[in-house]
């Protein structure tokens, strides 16, 4: 066994909840790391091979940790996606000992090398910048460019304009994720029913729901007929 200096340690191990995904950064590399028993520590890379999004922000389900976000889940032990077992998140060695978790920095740093990290903690969102985005969403890098450089429309002003705007009896439809908190935060709700989604992998649920609601103002049931 290495000898642990405290440059490696991530974690006291007092200060670890049993199953609850925990965060250090060690170099340059974000991590999540998991108490799974008295004896027992993970040290994984602690970015979501989907997204980016952290998995410290995520929790454990039975032998797997679930990515907050969208729901991909991984082996607490070997890092293997149940969701896509092509995919799997880099463990680092980690052992237990002087009352806390331990990992070898330099291990870490030489897998930086060859897996270098896109997130400036500087910078614009800061740890919470997502720099892939999908094909479904092409316009997002030019978003996060617009807000880095002071030209972004910031959401409470877009939402107390849609505040002003929507009819009283219009039928709103909501997206997950910050759709979702930037609506319940930000829309002075007059008397709009809302149509939203309580399951985060649900991206896309607006749309759809959009179109439900259309269907049923073509309907006569006075409720809705109309709107």
């Amino acid at each position: 066994m290495r000898r642990p200096h405290e440059k490696n340690k991530v974690a006291d191990w007092d200060a670890l909840k049993p199953l609850k995904p925990s965060y250090a950064l060690v170099g340059n590399v974000d991590l999540v790391v998991i108490r799974q028993s008295d004896d027992e520590v993970s040290v994984l890379c602690g970015r979501c091979l989907h997204r980016g999004a952290l998995l410290a922000d995520g929790h454990v389900e039975g032998n797997n940790l679930i990515c907050g976000l969208h729901n991909w889940d991984y082996s607490c032990k070997t890092g293997i996606c149940s969701y896509k077992p092509s995919e799997r998140l880099k463990r680092f060695d980690a052992w237990l000992a002087d009352g806390g978790a331990w990992v070898n920095e330099e291990d870490i740093v030489e897998w930086e090398r060859d897996n270098p990290q896109p997130y400036n903690r500087d910078a614009y969102q800061e740890l919470y910048a997502d720099p892939r985005g999908t094909p479904l969403e092409p316009h997002v890098g030019y978003i996060q460019h617009l807000g880095a450089n002071g030209r972004g429309i910031n959401s409470a002003a877009i939402f107390a304009a849609l505040s002003r705007q929507v009819a009283e009896d219009a039928i709103i439809a909501v997206d997950v994720g910050n759709n979702t908190y930037s609506f319940g935060r930000y829309f002075e709700c007059a008397s709009q029913p809302g149509l939203m989604s309580g399951y985060l992998g649900s991206i896309g649920f607006s749309f759809p729901a959009a179109m439900g609601a259309w269907a049923v103002t073509q309907e006569d049931d006075p409720r809705f007929k109309g709107r």
